[in-house]
């Protein structure tokens, strides 16, 4: 259409006639630091991560709709990995560590990335700026603001990855889908200074960026659906800091057993069959 301007030229290593030469054996350095250190070897967590990673390569027409969230410390090879998506996506993959890039008044950065590093992201209660967050994970289209430009509206193909070491940095509920919440194990940032943890780190980086396409360009993802996995203990203690005052209360209640009055106290108790196993069962207890 004359009325249009398509902004999509192609990833550079993104067809796999480009990388068909490539052994993706060679990626394997990556991909075991991912499952042991990103997924602390939980294979179902991986196979998440991967197919998530490969569904950007190989379908750059489709939102994956869900975000992947790292929480670790400084220097545990967060951002080794993904910098090797910028060299796989060219100038579609950008690293922003201002939310202000994304949500404010001028968001520029943004327009016609496939992927966007949300770098050290924090949350806070912020609820507008979450709720923002949320939108543009899911619309299909969102408006672009540059410096003394006129706005103008454009299809969203980004999918987003946040990295972070807040406490708190999603707002969440137990419902939430949209956030697959990953607490890496730190072993990396954990390791002193010196040749095992420089070796280590050169590996990473020495690994062909073209092999980690061609692994991802040739990986099976045919049943992969971005909504379906696992809620992690992580992702429930964003939903606990999320909680009103009231839920708090409740909370503690149940975890006391108890409800303290004058008379009588009333003790709750978790039933053991299947048909009871989220209902608490109120006993009164005279005294």
């Amino acid at each position: 259409s004359p009325d249009c301007h398509n902004l999509w030229t192609g990833y550079p290593l993104g067809e796999l006639e480009t990388v068909a030469s490539c052994n993706e054996s060679l990626c394997s350095p990556i991909i075991d630091h991912i499952h042991k250190h990103w997924c602390r070897s939980n294979k179902a967590h991986t196979d998440y991560v991967l197919n998530w990673l490969a569904s950007k390569l190989q379908k750059p027409w489709k939102k994956v709709a869900g975000t992947i969230v790292l929480k670790s410390k400084e220097g545990s090879g967060k951002n080794i990995i993904l910098n090797h998506f910028k060299k796989i996506m060219g100038h579609y993959y950008i690293s922003l560590s201002n939310v202000k890039n994304v949500l404010g008044d001028f968001n520029g950065a943004i327009e016609g990335k496939m992927l966007i590093n949300a770098d050290e992201i924090s949350y806070g209660g912020n609820k507008k700026e979450m709720n923002q967050l949320k939108a543009l994970i899911t619309e299909d289209e969102t408006v672009i603001n540059k410096k003394n430009k006129e706005q103008f509206k454009i299809n969203n193909y980004a999918d987003y990855i946040f990295t972070t070491n807040e406490l708190w940095f999603i707002g969440v509920t137990s419902h939430s889908r949209r956030f697959f919440v990953l607490d890496m194990d730190d072993w990396l940032s954990g390791l002193k200074d010196g040749p095992e943890k420089d070796g280590y780190i050169q590996t990473l980086l020495d690994v062909p960026s073209d092999c980690f396409a061609k692994y991802l360009l040739t990986r099976d993802i045919n049943k992969f659906n971005p909504r379906e996995f696992a809620r992690t203990d992580l992702f429930q203690r964003q939903v606990q800091l999320n909680w009103t005052s009231d839920v708090k209360y409740i909370h503690k209640i149940m975890e006391s057993g108890y409800l303290r009055m004058e008379k009588p106290r009333i003790k709750w108790e978790i039933g053991d069959d299947d048909e009871t196993d989220d209902v608490a069962v109120i006993q009164e207890i005279r005294t």
